[in-house]
């Protein structure tokens, strides 16, 4: 229903974690949307003792799954999220959980696929401590999208982020990915530096392969991200082996939704 169908195993174990990170994010930003109608929310689970299909953030061998990135994001004591409430119209909820009050303006723009900017505005913000408040509903803020399957929202404030799209990944217009890399190295720590050419959904580096050649530096990084054009990502891995900048640029090591978009 979301994604083309899988051609081989590598895409199908990307898109299962993908999927799982998805799920459990919308989750967990619907609920703390809804603050104080609710005001916890838990997942289930962490990690695995077991091999097998399951809900865990990290498996049995300690490899972190998307979920565990995501869930990292999600749970940030300070979150930009876009729901569909009143009438499925999409609105920007500030929340905040922290015990300072939150203050600043948010950028808000409706993107084309290609990164083009067909509307923009700025909205500032008062967020007192422990509170979720709607900001703007996006579709007064930015107009109507004009193609819901070539256009995606984005809101961006104080180094967070919250993005929407239209529809299922299946049927989107993504733009073939492109995109630039850099591998340097520090010891044992190495730094994929990638730079985007197109916009990249969901930007992931597979991390702690099967041979256990090399792992995600997960303390100090990031993964499934979402670059726009122009944007930056650098990922850090652990090695003691050397690798091949080419080898980590492209699947089954890189991977991104624009590859399961609409063909």
């Amino acid at each position: 229903q979301w994604f083309r169908k899988p051609a081989d195993f590598d895409e199908w174990h990307y898109l299962a974690q993908l999927m799982q990170a998805r799920a459990i994010t919308l989750a967990i930003e619907w609920l703390r949307a809804h603050m104080p109608r609710c005001m916890g929310v838990l997942y289930w689970q962490i990690n695995d003792c077991w091999a097998g299909h399951s809900w865990s953030a990290i498996d049995c061998a300690g490899r972190p799954k998307l979920l565990w990135y995501a869930t990292r994001r999600a749970y940030a004591p300070r979150l930009l999220t876009i729901q569909p409430v009143e009438k499925k119209r999409p609105t920007l909820f500030v929340v905040n959980d922290s015990d300072e009050a939150w203050r600043g303006t948010v950028r808000l723009r409706r993107m084309a696929m290609s990164g083009t900017l067909l509307a923009e505005a700025e909205v500032p913000f008062s967020a007192e401590p422990r509170v979720s408040i709607t900001i703007a509903d996006l579709r007064d803020a930015l107009g109507k999208a004009d193609d819901s399957r070539g256009e995606f929202l984005v809101a961006d404030s104080d180094g967070r982020r919250a993005l929407r799209f239209f529809e299922h990944d299946r049927t989107l217009r993504y733009p073939a990915p492109q995109l630039t890399t850099e591998l340097t190295r520090a010891g044992d720590v190495w730094r994929l530096t990638v730079q985007a050419e197109t916009l990249l959904r969901d930007l992931t580096l597979r991390g702690g392969m099967a041979n256990g050649e090399w792992r995600i530096a997960n303390a100090r990084g990031d993964n499934c991200v979402t670059l726009l054009p122009g944007e930056m990502h650098v990922f850090e891995i652990e090695s003691r082996s050397s690798l091949e900048r080419e080898s980590l640029s492209k699947p089954p090591a890189l991977w991104c939704a624009n590859h399961f978009g609409m063909k």
